[in-house]
């Protein structure tokens, strides 16, 4: 099992919007008396022009992991469960 709060695998983080693919946004910045540099200054989806919240997206790759490790549990149960015994209570939460 993962340790809490990683993803176990990697995976593609996805925007709001479906998108996949992300712009690398750059700040130019300058000093007085000459001399410019260029530092991070995020993401932005490359489908739909949004800034990227990373963190909000890795939170959303987490509970998709723990629906999936959740439906295989399910399974496993459902797997050992003799013929005839009383069905179980199924989960409420929606994938």
């Amino acid at each position: 099992m993962a340790e809490a709060g990683l993803i176990a695998t990697w995976e593609d983080l996805a925007c709001p919007c479906g998108g996949t693919t992300f712009l690398q946004l750059m700040a130019l910045r300058a000093k007085p008396g000459g001399g410019t540099t260029i530092g991070p200054a995020g993401w932005q989806c490359s489908q739909c022009g949004d800034k990227a919240d990373i963190a909000t997206m890795q939170r959303g790759a987490q509970r998709r992991q723990r629906l999936a490790e959740l439906k295989a549990l399910e399974e496993e149960i459902d797997a050992t469960t003799p013929a005839g015994a009383a069905p179980r209570a199924t989960s409420s939460r929606k994938s």
